[in-house]
């Protein structure tokens, strides 16, 4: 899993705060969809030191504080992976709820449809596909083959 992380990365994004920002999120999932298991806090500053020290604060942002000190619409850093990053470990870590989580990072502002993006797929894999609201599942354009490919993506890692 990690080197697939690490090569998928790289393809777009070499930096290796980018490559750990990716091993993470794709650690969470897997931990979550394949071993029914939460990777605590010290788990993920763990990878996080094996990549790049620099994105510990994001990590401590994210669980110590508010998603507000993320400074998610600080129009200077927008794109900038470890603003995704940390706002994807503040719900994974906060959000009591997929809608609650999404709608506060959506409302955040800066790079609002990547980071609802990166923290939808950590809080789907925690949450369940059941608590994605019906209404924004209700219409999605190809849902069927979407399903499709998750399931054989699953298949291919169960």
């Amino acid at each position: 899993m990690t080197s697939n992380a690490e090569n998928i990365c790289k393809l777009t994004h070499f930096d290796p705060r980018c490559v750990g920002s990716c091993v993470i999120v794709s650690s969470i999932i897997h931990a979550l969809v394949f071993e029914n298991r939460i990777l605590d806090y010290e788990d993920v500053i763990g990878i996080a030191k094996q990549y790049d020290e620099r994105i510990v604060p994001f990590v401590d942002l994210a669980y110590h504080e508010g998603l507000d000190s993320l400074c998610l619409d600080d129009e200077k850093s927008m794109g900038y992976t470890l603003r995704t990053l940390g706002a994807a470990l503040w719900a994974y870590w906060h959000a009591t709820s997929y809608k609650k989580g999404i709608l506060k990072i959506v409302l955040s502002g800066g790079d609002a449809d990547t980071n609802a993006a990166v923290a939808g797929a950590i809080l789907g894999a925690k949450f369940g596909i059941c608590h994605i609201p019906d209404e924004w599942r209700n219409g999605l354009l190809h849902a069927s083959m979407l399903h499709d490919k998750v399931q054989e993506f699953y298949a291919m890692y169960r």
